[in-house]
């Protein structure tokens, strides 16, 4: 048996996971006037603005005859969200270091994890370091695709030249279409690019993947170029791990829910979320 503290620890947000921002960046605010402004967070898809930070840097004179600059930053995670606000002293040695609100330490950067309304340090967020996505990783995404983009963009017939071994693949592909319904929406333009390519007809090609011809249309019309890639890679890791999920049957769910945090935490797939959704702009 171990002793406290052994055993497998729950997880933890990376600094990966986080908004982020650099003294650097908010500190150049000082050769402003007046020295301040805003860092913001939107959407990539439609610009929608899905979090706020302002920032103004001032002079604050103290009773001893001390002068101190001071970072007073507004922070709004989201639109609805309430406004905290966090004062940081600057350390007058060095001008690229400031003070965390919450424990005092000097710092270079500040970061808010996902649901968190303050900026501060690593430290008192609890954050860690997690290195990027490893060999296994990439081997586990192999294994989610399969072979299904295998022939899609090679120069030659997708099918064997031989009748016979033509009609069991084109049996094969179909079968594999089937099993997979209801497909997303990469899988469907991939199958969809496949299925013409092996020679069926539109009117067959939507029968088989289960969408309209009208669809299938606009995504041959679109081709290779309209495969989002990424998109498609989490698609077939969803798919995958919803195919393992009877592994897990003979677990508690609570104990199935705390495993399957940590899977998605580990292939940093939540990380990918929220850096594909958003991205930062100073101003």
């Amino acid at each position: 048996m171990g002793g406290p503290g052994s055993g497998q620890r729950p997880s933890k947000y990376s600094t990966r996971d986080c908004r982020v921002v650099s003294m650097g960046e908010l500190l150049a605010a000082a050769r402003r006037h007046p020295p301040g402004g805003d860092v913001i967070w939107r959407a990539k898809h439609d610009g929608q603005i899905l979090g706020r930070l302002s920032y103004s840097v001032a002079e604050e004179h103290r009773p001893e005859g001390t002068d101190l600059r001071v970072l007073a930053l507004r922070y709004q995670p989201t639109p609805q969200a309430p406004e905290s606000r966090e004062r940081l002293f600057l350390d007058p040695g060095q001008p690229a270091l400031a003070h965390c609100p919450g424990c005092e330490q000097p710092l270079r950067k500040l970061y808010a994890p996902p649901g968190a309304a303050h900026f501060l340090c690593r430290c008192c967020h609890g954050l860690v370091y997690r290195s990027p996505p490893r060999n296994d990783d990439l081997a586990e995404l192999q294994a989610a695709m399969g072979d299904l983009l295998h022939g899609l963009y090679a120069d030659e017939e997708l099918l064997a030249k031989h009748a016979n071994y033509r009609q069991r693949d084109l049996a094969t592909l179909i079968n594999t279409v089937e099993e997979e319904r209801s497909l997303d929406d990469q899988e469907l333009r991939v199958w969809c690019l496949r299925l013409r390519k092996a020679g069926l007809s539109l009117r067959a090609i939507a029968r088989h993947c289960g969408v309209s011809k009208s669809s299938v249309q606009r995504y041959l019309a679109a081709g290779l170029g309209g495969i989002d890639h990424l998109a498609l890679s989490r698609e077939r890791l969803r798919r995958y791990h919803d195919g393992q999920l009877g592994s897990l049957a003979g677990l508690p769910l609570h104990a199935q829910v705390r495993l399957l945090t940590r899977h998605v935490r580990k292939l940093g797939l939540e990380r990918h979320s929220l850096q594909e959704r958003e991205e930062k702009l100073v101003l």
